[in-house]
């Protein structure tokens, strides 16, 4: 049996990324790995659930590895 998200938990782990920050960690082999996190919004629509990540730049699958499950 599948356990619901918890979506409001979810957005408070995602707030952790927010600012400026060494992502080397979740990235690929770029010469810099500091980014800056602007906002990370996770949404539901029904069965839906949305996680908009907004930075000055992303590393090579970065985003991939911040929401995996």
């Amino acid at each position: 049996m599948r356990v619901p998200l918890d979506i409001a938990a979810m957005a408070r782990a995602g707030s952790v990324f927010e600012g400026r920050q060494d992502f080397r960690a979740f990235g690929g082999a770029d010469h810099s790995t500091v980014r800056t996190v602007h906002a990370v919004r996770v949404q539901r629509d029904g069965r839906l659930v949305t996680i908009d990540v907004r930075a000055n730049a992303f590393l090579r699958g970065m985003v991939r590895r911040m929401v995996a499950v």
